[in-house]
C-alpha cells in the first residue's frame, strides 16, 4: 500500500445531506484488544457524554433496500424516494466497523459524488479519515462532527475520483482509535458492484 498523504481537503457542503445521516447500527463482534478500532457506540454511550439533542442531526426517514449491485446496495428512503449506495466496512479480522453512504450530485458541480462515512464513537478526531482507491494517492478528509451514533465525515468526490471507484477494485479507509493512536485501522470496502450501483442512482 502507498503512503497515506497528509493533505487535508475542504469537506463539501451537500443539499443531500438528510439522506447521508443515519444512525451507526454496526454491531461489533471483536473486542478492542482485538481490533484496536474505536469503541463501538453501545460501549463508548456509558463512557462518552452524549452531546445535547438540540445539536443532533435531524433523524433520516425510514429506509428500505431497493436493490443489490454485488457488495453494494441501493438504498431508498420511503417518504421522499431519495436513494443512495450503502456498504459497511471491515477490518481485517472481517468485522463490520464504518458505514459508507454516497449519492450522486447534479451534474456540472464542483462534486460529483457526496460522501458520508461513519465510524464509531472513540475514532481520533484529529487523524481525519483516509480514503485510498487501489495503489493511487491516498487522501485525507476531516471529521465533521459526533453524535452518540458515531462520527461523521462527509466530503465530495471530483468525477475523476468516482471514474477511479468504478474502475477500482478496492477502497481502504484509515481511521485512528484514541485508544491505539499509533496503531492505525484500516478497513477494506470493496469495489465490486460499484459501477452498476452508481449507475443505478440516475435511474
Amino acid at each position: 500500500m502507498s503512503r497515506f498523504s497528509s493533505a487535508v481537503r475542504r469537506p463539501f457542503i451537500f443539499a443531500l445531506a438528510l439522506i447521508l445521516v443515519a444512525p451507526f447500527a454496526i454491531a461489533q463482534e471483536a473486542t478492542d484488544s482485538e481490533t484496536n478500532a474505536p469503541a463501538a457506540p453501545a460501549e463508548a454511550e456509558a463512557e462518552t457524554e452524549a452531546a445535547p439533542e438540540a445539536d443532533a442531526p435531524a433523524e433520516e426517514a425510514p429506509q428500505v433496500t431497493v436493490t443489490e449491485h454485488g457488495d453494494w446496495e441501493v438504498r431508498c428512503e420511503t417518504t421522499s424516494g431519495n436513494c443512495f449506495m450503502y456498504q459497511l466496512a471491515r477490518n481485517g479480522a472481517g468485522n463490520p466497523v464504518a458505514e459508507i453512504r454516497i449519492v450522486r450530485l447534479p451534474d456540472q458541480g464542483e462534486a460529483a459524488a457526496g460522501v458520508t462515512v461513519i465510524t464509531p464513537l472513540g475514532s481520533l478526531l484529529s487523524e481525519g479519515l483516509v480514503l485510498q482507491v487501489d495503489d493511487a494517492e491516498a487522501r485525507q478528509y476531516p471529521f465533521n462532527w459526533c453524535v452518540r451514533s458515531g462520527c461523521f465525515s462527509q466530503f465530495g468526490m471530483t468525477a475523476a475520483e468516482v471514474t477511479a471507484m468504478r474502475a477500482g477494485t478496492v477502497a481502504r479507509l484509515r481511521i485512528v482509535a484514541v485508544s491505539a493512536p499509533d496503531q492505525p485501522v484500516i478497513l477494506e470496502v470493496s469495489l465490486t458492484g460499484f459501477t452498476a450501483a452508481h449507475n443505478a442512482l440516475s435511474n
